[in-house]
């Protein structure tokens, strides 16, 4: 595999200034890279591909400062992503948020939405605060943090666990959740059901 991973461009982002990197392997055993880019630090996703020798840019996921960078596939071959994204640039929200490359031919990610909606910033499964750069009152002690997610043998139903303060703003507790199986693809996006919290 070629050292360092190429530089990218205009069109297929920044290799450089990464952090946060994260690699697991496709349905089809080549390995995918997921990282924050200099340019916008959004999710920055590269396969090598081993027919062809070479790595191939497959998108960003998110929109602004991801952090908590998770990279991980499923017995069928699914990867999913999961991280922490600010959603824009200096933005107040901590918000989770999950995509999912199917296995197969399919090369892109599509974010796993949460029906109904319930986020605080409009996006993604949870949120400390709205999509705003400006100063807002937060609900009490709100913090989100420490994203994690898993996959059994059931690969219609990720796991996804994160950290929140309590409504009190005192303790900070785990919050587990599982995805209800997929019910559509839309071609864009996969419709899950909401969440459950455990």
């Amino acid at each position: 595999i070629p050292f360092p991973v190429p530089g990218g461009t205009t069109t297929n982002s920044t290799t450089g200034g990464s952090r946060n990197s994260t690699i697991a392997m496709d349905s089809n055993n080549n390995p995918i890279i997921n990282f924050g880019n200099s340019n916008g630090n959004r999710v920055t996703v590269f396969r090598y591909t081993k027919t062809t020798g070479l790595w191939d840019y497959l998108g960003n996921t998110g929109s602004r400062d991801a952090n908590r960078i998770t990279l991980i596939n499923d017995a069928a071959g699914n990867l999913y992503n999961i991280f922490q994204d600010a959603l824009q640039s200096n933005g107040r929200s901590n918000t989770i948020r999950v995509y999912k490359r199917p296995a197969g031919t399919i090369s892109s990610f599509s974010e796993l939405l949460q029906i109904p909606e319930t986020s605080l910033s409009g996006v993604g499964i949870d949120a400390s605060g709205a999509n705003q750069t400006t100063n807002y009152v937060a609900p009490a002690g709100l913090n989100i943090s420490n994203v994690a997610i898993a996959i059994g043998t059931n690969t219609n139903n990720p796991y996804i666990v994160y950290t929140r303060n309590n409504v009190n703003g005192g303790l900070i507790t785990p919050i587990v959740r599982i995805f209800e199986p997929a019910t559509t693809w839309n071609g864009t996006t996969w419709n899950y059901g909401t969440p459950t919290a455990t």
